[in-house]
């Protein structure tokens, strides 16, 4: 893979995730149903995980991160506004910048892990083993926003 396909790898996964982010952040303001926007973005996200893993072509490997993205960003898009409107508005401040610095540091320590593990277990393992926090947060979406 040269450089600049590394680059785009990397980047399709977050500029599909801010343009999801914002749209999907705006479609909440007008849906009164949260728990049909957390079930679309696990499903994508069960699935891309999957075909990400699986699948050896780039070309899927590319579609398969846009998917995440767009998982992703569903489901910031979505926590955010639903903190903004839920929250006093005293607390929403200081709750949307710990989700922010929670993200931020994720996306660091993932990074940082890649770095140190990927030329030994390889990219295949390395998604697999990365997306095994994903499957404790669903649970968490699931009894948060059932409530």
């Amino acid at each position: 893979m040269s450089r600049l396909e590394e680059g785009f790898l990397g980047s399709t996964l977050y500029i599909s995730l801010a343009l999801t982010a914002v749209i999907f952040g705006l479609a909440t303001k007008y849906v009164e149903n949260e728990n049909g926007f957390f079930c679309f973005s696990m499903y994508v996200s069960v699935i891309c995980i999957i075909i990400c893993t699986i699948l050896p072509d780039y070309i899927t490997l590319i579609l398969s991160r846009i998917g995440m993205g767009i998982s992703i960003g569903i489901s910031i898009g979505v926590k955010y506004t639903y903190l903004g409107e839920n929250l006093a508005s005293v607390h929403t401040p200081p709750a949307l910048l710990i989700c922010c610095l929670a993200w931020a540091f994720s996306s660091a320590w993932v990074s940082f892990l890649a770095y140190l593990v990927l030329e030994k277990i390889g990219w295949r393992w390395f998604i697999a083993c990365s997306s095994l926090p994903f499957f404790y947060t669903s649970d968490y979406n699931n009894a948060v926003f059932s409530a």
